[in-house]
């Protein structure tokens, strides 16, 4: 069996989103998606969203763990 998983989601038009080190695309309308496959094993995606002023940022870290028994 495969497995994806799609994270999304939406912050203000022409914020700043990055996933670890790498930027995120985001839309006119400030939203974004974002499709994995999964492995085994246990996945973090540490995502932040830095506001078009700089003064606002928001952090999420999801965690996943997909395992085979």
């Amino acid at each position: 069996v495969y497995t994806e998983l799609i994270l999304y989601g939406k912050t203000l038009p022409n914020s700043k989103v990055s996933l670890g080190n790498k930027k995120i695309n985001i839309q006119r309308d400030g939203t974004f998606s974002l499709r994995f496959a999964l492995p085994i094993g246990k996945l973090t995606f540490p995502i932040e969203s830095v506001s078009p002023s700089g003064k606002e940022k928001l952090k999420i870290t999801p965690v996943i763990e997909r395992s085979q028994e």
